[in-house]
């Protein structure tokens, strides 16, 4: 047995029991919680990440061969610390991109915050997050390695979609909490596109994406209402509005910046970008 399935299988009864005791009570507190839609995207992500999980690792590999680097002491903390600034570079592209944004914001299209929203994965990050380790394989760190502490950092940020803790201002100071991840989903304007990090907040801080949770998140999800519960519809809704936009009538260089500018561009001034709300906001 590898050391990740030991992992795995040591997790899940842990997030599991952690999604029966939230049911519970949401169940005594009379309030919804939603997972079907959760499952479903779990189930696409969990399909495609294993069918190319062998490519990914094997580019790993090769630019792991290419390495003039040779790292010996602290290689765990230097892998892990790395890994998770890979990790808040490809989810603040997520956000700031929307060719990116068209599948990440399957992760975010919830108006319910619970653990089973950790499940509703981005499934093009199956393809693009091997592109963001490479400098970590460039760099001398094995493939294997770079996976393993991935997978880490993937279930510590399960734990984080719940609303039953509260702020930990000592802890924010290094470690992305529940908290703050609260305000990552959140779709009030103040907390737009705030705290990308995984693991370490400390990413956020320095790039000036961090924001504390002032007072406890109300509303999540984004923007634009969405069809939360049909699989087809949870995967293609972005999809299709970017479709729809690049048909519009404008130049071509404004239709590719319909694809790569940040979500909300509009060429018309129809549709606000987050940075424009909150330029407005603060005016």
């Amino acid at each position: 047995m590898t050391l990740e399935t030991i992992i795995l299988v040591t997790s899940t009864p842990i997030f599991i029991t952690g999604v029966l005791l939230e049911w519970k009570l949401a169940q005594k507190d009379c309030l919804a919680y939603p997972i079907i839609g959760n499952i479903y995207t779990l189930i696409i992500y969990s399909i495609l990440d294993f069918s190319f999980r062998f490519i990914g690792l094997n580019l790993l590999s090769y630019f792991s061969t290419l390495t003039l680097v040779e790292i010996g002491q602290f290689y765990w903390i230097l892998l892990f610390v790395s890994a998770d600034f890979c990790y808040w570079c490809m989810h603040f592209m997520s956000h700031n991109c929307r060719f990116f944004w068209m599948t990440h914001s399957v992760h975010h299209s919830s108006n319910e915050f619970n653990l089973t929203v950790a499940l509703r994965s981005d499934i093009f990050q199956v393809f693009t997050k091997f592109i963001y380790f490479i400098p970590l394989a460039f760099f001398g760190f094995k493939a294997e390695h770079i996976m393993l502490v991935y997978l880490i950092s993937q279930i510590y940020g399960n734990f984080l979609h719940t609303n039953h803790t509260k702020s930990s201002k000592w802890i924010e100071y290094l470690l992305i909490t529940p908290s703050l991840h609260r305000v990552h989903h959140s779709s009030e304007l103040l907390y737009l596109d705030r705290n990308m990090g995984m693991v370490f907040s400390v990413w956020d801080r320095l790039f000036g994406t961090f924001q504390k949770e002032v007072t406890q998140v109300k509303y999540f999800g984004v923007l634009e209402e969405r069809n939360n519960s049909i699989p087809l519809k949870i995967f293609s809704h972005e999809f299709i509005k970017m479709s729809q936009d690049m048909k519009r009538k404008t130049t071509l260089t404004n239709k590719l910046k319909y694809l790569f500018y940040p979500p909300g561009w509009s060429h018309d001034g129809s549709r606000k970008t987050t940075v424009q709300l909150k330029k407005e906001l603060s005016s």
